[in-house]
């Protein structure tokens, strides 16, 4: 039958392609199951740990350090901010000093040092330059009260400076204000140095105006024009000034005194002289005469030709007249 000969020449050919007779009453033999391949994942957990462990020795040994970059030459925080992010180093700024080599903005010190190895992410301390240190005393403190100059001038140069003090007259500056710094004002100076500050004494002392003989008008005019600050006195007193006039000042014409303000001049106004009536001696004896000549505030002076009777023969001033009190009568006596 045809389904008979489709099956052997099946068969012929299963035997062809495997070496051996095919045997038609047999079977052919079923496929055995795969062997696992169980080695492949322990080989790839292998290599991970290898890689691993390389990498950790990398970067244990090279990866995780880093150079201190020379931050010498960079001005400024964004400069220096480049260099660290490139060499992966954190700054730590310090506070900013003086110096007398290192410009403004550049570092005066750095920790640790350029060319150290430190690790990535490690502070790096860095303080920067505040230039020179000087210190300049104003020009607009010229004319200032002198108190309050000294106390900015420690504020400034917390004490770094020296100040001396010395005083001169001045037409200008009111006294005890500053005149004049020497070295002069603007000057920069170093710590340590020495500036001599001269403050004003006042104006110079001048001799008081004699105003005597002036009305109090005219003398108060003149005195206030000189610099001082008159006032007139109410009480009078006799002298040999014209009634109304002035008699004198106090203190005395010619004193030598500072004008300014606060230089009081007192003007004492005339009552004219202080005349009295002189009594009539004219036939007392000496001794009477004198008494009563003596009395009205006379001086007495005696002169005699020859002496009988010791009386008073003429007076001068006559009796009934007025002389100034303490001036001198003279009597005659025979």
């Amino acid at each position: 039958p045809r389904i008979a000969l489709q099956d052997a020449a099946t068969a012929d050919e299963a035997a062809r392609a495997t070496g051996s007779p095919a045997t038609p009453d047999e079977p052919a033999p079923a496929p055995g199951p795969r062997r696992r391949r169980r080695w492949v994942p322990a080989l790839v957990m292998l290599v991970v740990v290898a890689l691993l462990a390389g990498a950790g020795f990398w970067w244990m040994q090279y990866g995780r350090w880093t150079e201190v970059p020379d931050f010498s030459r960079a001005r400024g925080q964004q400069e220096i901010s480049t260099l660290a992010k490139k060499a992966d180093v954190d700054v730590a700024l310090q506070a900013p000093q003086f110096s007398e080599t290192v410009g403004e903005g550049y570092p005066v010190a750095i920790s640790p040092k350029p060319g150290t190895k430190v690790t990535r992410g490690k502070d790096v301390r860095i303080t920067l330059s505040k230039g020179l240190e000087r210190y300049i005393f104003d020009s607009s403190w010229l004319g200032q009260p002198a108190a309050d100059i000294l106390a900015q001038i420690d504020k400034l140069t917390h004490a770094k400076i020296t100040v001396t003090q010395a005083q001169d007259y001045s037409e200008s500056v009111a006294k005890d204000s500053v005149i004049s710094f020497s070295p002069p004002a603007g000057t920069a100076l170093k710590p340590g140095e020495t500036v001599t500050m001269t403050v004003s004494a006042g104006r110079k002392p001048v001799p008081l105006p004699d105003v005597a003989g002036k009305s109090p008008e005219a003398a108060t005019t003149a005195l206030t024009d000189a610099g001082f600050a008159p006032t007139v006195s109410p009480d009078q007193e006799f002298s040999d000034v014209p009634a109304g006039q002035v008699a004198r000042t106090d203190p005395k014409a010619g004193t030598e005194l500072q004008p300014g303000a606060g230089a009081a001049v007192t003007i004492v106004v005339s009552k004219g002289p202080d005349l009295v009536e002189v009594p009539s001696v004219t036939g007392k004896t000496t001794a009477d005469a004198k008494a009563a000549l003596e009395a009205a505030g006379f001086a007495v002076k005696v002169s005699t030709v020859f002496t009988t009777l010791g009386l008073v023969a003429a007076q001068s001033p006559s009796g009934g007249t007025k002389a100034k009190r303490g001036s001198t009568v003279t009597i005659q006596v025979v």
